[in-house]
């Protein structure tokens, strides 16, 4: 099971054998932190916070 939180809206992501792909159609300057739960099959949880800013080009 895992679990995110945070993200802002139409912010999607998907698991991948190198990690976690992020996409967004319409990004949003500014910056959110996005928590991530994950549990494994003998019920331990692991919590990290990963902080994302969107800057204009």
């Amino acid at each position: 099971m895992s679990r995110l939180c945070g993200a802002p809206a139409g912010m999607a992501f998907a698991a991948t054998s190198a990690g976690i792909a992020v996409s967004w159609a319409k990004p949003v300057v500014g910056t959110s932190n996005l928590v991530i739960t994950l549990r494994n099959n003998l019920g331990q949880t692991s919590t990290g916070t990963v902080k994302v800013t969107v800057t204009a080009s």
